[in-house]
């Protein structure tokens, strides 16, 4: 997705989610929402990629192996600069250590379980080389893994999806 397209697409979801409830500092609250606007990015680093185990104390997902993700929240921000936070703040990691970021198109999962519908950003993030990540609160550990060995992974709902739709945007 180019930057006019997530712009438009940054806009769409200011727009549906005008209504939602907000936190004090105006992020949108999605607590109780069942359609939620997420972004997911996959790092990588040559035929590396750094996947982090959820905390227990997370609501959703706990203990399970992810990228790096958050909701789309802040209506004053785009996508882009949501994923630099995230980034920052889950492993560490900040502009200078990013060669290349990509944004995939908007694609939709269903969690029957949690009775949720995510909205789905992919984003591939590609570093120069490999970095030591420094954890927040979200995860327990985060680890650089060849990417042949993803497939293999009992990874979080919706997130080998994720993972192919970042990986497709490695070449183009």
């Amino acid at each position: 997705m180019d930057k006019q397209s997530s712009a438009a697409y940054m806009q769409h979801i200011r727009d549906l989610t005008a209504d939602y409830p907000r936190f004090e500092d105006g992020r949108v609250n999605y607590t109780d929402e069942r359609v939620c606007f997420v972004l997911n990015c996959v790092v990588v680093s040559g035929d590396q990629v750094l996947l982090t185990k959820r905390s227990a104390e997370v609501i959703a997902y706990p203990e399970l192996i992810n990228g790096i993700s958050g909701f789309i929240d802040n209506p004053n921000l785009s996508i882009e600069d949501i994923a630099y936070g995230e980034l920052a703040e889950e492993i560490g990691i900040s502009k200078q250590h990013i060669i290349n970021m990509k944004l995939s198109q908007p694609f939709v999962q269903i969690d029957q379980q949690l009775d949720r519908e995510w909205h789905v950003v992919a984003i591939l993030v590609e570093l120069a080389s490999t970095v030591t990540p420094r954890l927040n609160w979200e995860n327990k550990s985060a680890t650089w893994f060849n990417l042949e060995e993803v497939p293999k992974m009992k990874l979080m709902p919706g997130f080998a999806e994720t993972v192919e739709a970042a990986l497709a945007m490695r070449h183009l």
